[in-house]
C-alpha cells in the first residue's frame, strides 16, 4: 500500500510515515500557528462584516439602503479565500501526528483547500486591484453590487474548476498528493501543471498589483505637483502621501508573500534529486499562510469604511456644512479645462455640470479656493455612503468651491 502511487521522479511514497525529523516538527509548527493567527484574524474580520451587515438590514429594514458595496463583496471573496488556505494548512497537524504525509482523502482534501482558496485569492485580489485603479485613474463610477455579485461567482466558478473539478478528469495516476512535507499538485505533473493550475494565477495578480497600483501612485502625486503641491494644507500633504503608502503596501505585502513560495515551488519541481533547504521551504510557507493576517491589518488600517458599523449601513460619521474645494488645472496655459481634480483622491475626470453625480472618497483639507469674478452656480449629488447632496458650488475656472454633507474622519 505504501508504495501504491510512488512518483518515479521524486521517489516519494504515498506514505511516508515515520520520516518526519525534529526540523520538519518546528517549520510545520510554525505553520499551523500561522495558519491558526491568520483564521482567528479572517473569520473575526469576516463575522463582523456579515453580522454588522445582517444587523442593518434588520434594524432598517430596507436591503437598498443597507446594501454592500462591491470593495465589500470583493473582500468577503477574499477573506473566505484565505479561510479556506488557514484550513488546508492546518492539517498539516495531521502529517506532525505522524511524523509524515499519507495520501488518501485527508491528503486530497487539503491539496483542495489550499489550491482553492490560493486561486480564489489571486481573483479576489484582481478584482479589487482593477476596481480601485478604475475608480482613481480613470473615474468610472462604483462598480454595482449586482455586478460584483457576478464577479465573484465567475471567480469561485473558476477556482472550482481548476482545483476540485480536476478530481472528474481520468488521469494514469493521481493529480493531488504527497509532495513531501503536504499535499498538492503530485511533483509528476511537472512545472506546467503546478503553473496553470495554481502558481501562475498568483503571478498574474502578483503582476497586475505592480503595475496598477504603481501606476495610480504616479499619477495621484504627478497631478498634485500639476495643482502646485506647495499650496496644500500641510494635512492634506500627509493625506497625499499616506495614501500613495498605502498603495504601494499592497503590491508589496503580497509579492513578499508569494515570490519565496513561488521560488521554493519551482525549484523544487526543476531540481528534484537537489531540493531547496527545509529551513526555506518552512519560512516560505509560514509566510504565505500570514498572508491573510496582513490582508485584515492592511484591510482595517485603508478601507475602515469597508467595515460595516450597526446603525449606519456602512457609512461613517457625518457632519455637515463641510468646504470641500476642487482645483481644475489649466491646459497649455490657455485656460482650457478638462479635468476636476479633488485633491488628494483623484475621482472623475470630467467637468461636471448642473446634477452631474461625483464620486468623493476624501473630503478634508483641499486646496483653498481662489477668488474670481463670473461664478456659476451648480448643485451636484454626490456618490457617497448617504447619498449626499453637494450645493452652492461656485467657480471661475481655476477652482471650485462650496459647502457639503460628506464622510469626515
Amino acid at each position: 500500500m505504501a508504495l501504491l502511487h510512488e512518483d518515479p521522479v521524486f521517489g516519494l511514497n504515498a506514505d511516508t510515515r515515520g520520516t518526519f525529523t525534529s526540523d520538519v516538527y518546528v517549520g510545520l509548527g510554525l505553520s499551523i500557528a500561522a495558519a491558526i493567527l491568520s483564521g482567528i484574524a479572517v473569520f473575526g474580520l469576516l463575522y463582523n462584516i456579515l453580522w454588522q451587515a445582517f444587523q442593518n438590514v434588520s434594524q432598517s429594514g430596507d436591503r437598498d439602503s443597507t446594501r454592500a458595496s462591491h470593495l465589500q463583496i470583493f473582500y468577503v471573496s477574499l477573506l473566505f479565500s484565505h479561510l479556506l488556505q488557514s484550513l488546508g494548512t492546518l492539517l498539516n497537524l495531521v502529517w506532525l501526528r505522524n511524523a509524515g504525509v499519507t495520501e488518501g482523502g485527508l491528503c486530497t482534501t487539503q491539496a483542495i483547500l489550499r489550491q482553492t482558496g490560493q486561486i480564489g485569492g489571486a481573483l479576489a485580489t484582481l478584482a479589487i486591484t482593477f476596481s480601485t485603479w478604475a475608480i482613481v485613474i480613470k473615474g468610472w463610477r462604483r462598480c454595482p453590487p449586482s455586478l460584483a455579485a457576478i464577479l465573484v461567482l465567475a471567480i469561485w466558478i473558476s477556482a472550482l474548476l481548476l482545483s476540485p473539478m480536476q478530481l472528474a478528469i481520468r488521469r494514469e495516476s493521481p493529480f493531488f498528493g504527497n509532495t513531501k512535507y503536504w499535499c498538492w499538485i503530485r511533483p509528476s505533473y511537472g512545472l506546467r501543471d503546478a503553473i496553470v493550475f495554481d502558481m501562475g494565477w498568483l503571478w498574474m495578480a502578483a503582476i497586475f498589483e505592480i503595475i496598477l497600483y504603481f501606476s495610480a501612485v504616479v499619477a495621484i502625486v504627478s497631478r498634485c505637483v500639476l495643482l502646485g503641491l506647495g499650496n496644500l494644507r500641510q494635512s492634506s500633504q500627509r493625506s497625499v502621501l499616506t495614501m500613495a503608502i498605502y498603495m504601494i503596501w499592497y503590491p508589496v505585502m503580497y509579492v513578499t508573500a508569494v515570490l519565496p513560495l513561488s521560488i521554493n515551488r519551482i525549484w523544487y519541481f526543476t531540481r528534484p534529486h537537489h531540493e531547496p533547504p527545509f529551513a526555506f521551504t518552512a519560512a516560505s510557507l509560514v509566510v504565505f499562510t500570514l498572508l491573510g493576517f496582513f490582508d485584515v491589518l492592511l484591510f482595517i488600517i485603508t478601507r475602515p469604511k469597508l467595515v460595516l458599523r450597526a446603525g449606519n449601513g456602512g457609512t461613517e460619521s457625518v457632519r455637515p456644512e463641510k468646504v470641500a474645494t476642487f482645483r481644475r488645472p489649466k491646459r497649455n496655459g490657455a485656460g482650457i479645462v478638462d479635468d476636476l481634480i479633488p485633491l488628494p483622491f483623484v475621482t472623475t475626470n470630467t467637468v461636471p455640470n448642473a446634477d452631474d453625480v461625483l464620486d468623493i472618497n476624501w473630503s478634508s483639507n483641499y486646496a483653498p479656493a481662489a477668488d474670481g469674478k463670473d461664478n456659476e452656480l451648480s448643485s451636484w449629488e454626490a456618490d457617497t455612503p448617504r447619498s449626499s447632496t453637494i450645493s452652492s458650488f461656485e467657480g471661475n475656472g481655476q477652482c471650485l468651491r462650496g459647502e457639503s454633507q460628506v464622510p469626515w474622519n
